[in-house]
């Protein structure tokens, strides 16, 4: 968990180097969402802003949990996915190319379908090779952008974090965020701005998890509270 006023810094530059997912999504100073709550899993699932009970101008977060209510909430899925990696690309192009490969049946034949069964299966056992398949857990908190493939990258920058190894952390991080940004381009690039500005502001919130509606909090006085 990781919480306070994180003034300039964007949720994304968090998201890239904790993994953490950002549970606030309404201002908290004026128009500006100043103090935010990170977490690493789901454990508020209410999660309110209202004004505070001494002299300042930053709101109060109130974050609390029903269990029984984020149970319900709370969905996950298992994705699979391939890991490509600059070691396992030179691995494969270190390989001999396909049409030197030696047949599974050495005979040759006049069947065009067989030839490509027979050179689809090399292929696949190559991918299957130097590229297999891997699962990982995407849960219904996690933001749009983030893919099985960015996961399994913020859970190994963690990873490295954790044992020390913070410059291959920090790459990690750089390559973290440049797929985000291409996931996020890509998820806008098929709207036009010019005609259709309602629906591309709400992808973009979509995708920075800020909503335009406001919750409607009773007044909280200090007796209340």
């Amino acid at each position: 968990m990781l919480a306070g006023d994180f003034n300039q810094i964007s949720d994304l530059d968090v998201v890239e180097h904790t993994g953490l997912t950002p549970i606030v999504h309404q201002p908290t100073r004026g128009s500006n969402l100043l103090d935010r709550i990170f977490m690493s899993c789901p454990r508020y699932d209410i999660v309110r802003v209202v004004n505070s009970a001494v002299r300042s101008d930053h709101k109060v977060i109130l974050a609390h949990s029903k269990s029984a209510r984020c149970a319900t909430l709370k969905t996950t899925v298992q994705k699979t996915f391939r890991r490509m990696t600059p070691t396992q690309n030179a691995l494969l192009l270190q390989h001999r190319p396909i049409s030197t490969m030696a047949p599974d049946n050495p005979e040759s034949t006049n069947n065009c379908q067989a030839e490509f069964d027979q050179f689809y299966a090399t292929a696949l056992r190559l991918l299957n090779q130097y590229y297999p398949v891997r699962t990982i857990t995407i849960t219904s908190r996690d933001p749009e952008y983030i893919t099985p493939d960015i996961k399994a990258k913020l859970r190994r920058k963690n990873r490295q974090m954790r044992a020390g190894r913070n410059e291959e952390a920090d790459c990690l991080a750089e390559r973290i965020g440049k797929d985000i940004t291409k996931r996020s381009k890509a998820q806008l690039c098929h709207i036009n701005p010019k005609t259709c500005a309602k629906d591309m502001w709400t992808a973009v919130r979509q995708l920075t998890g800020r909503k335009t509606d406001t919750l409607t909090v009773p007044i909280v006085s200090p007796r209340t509270l």
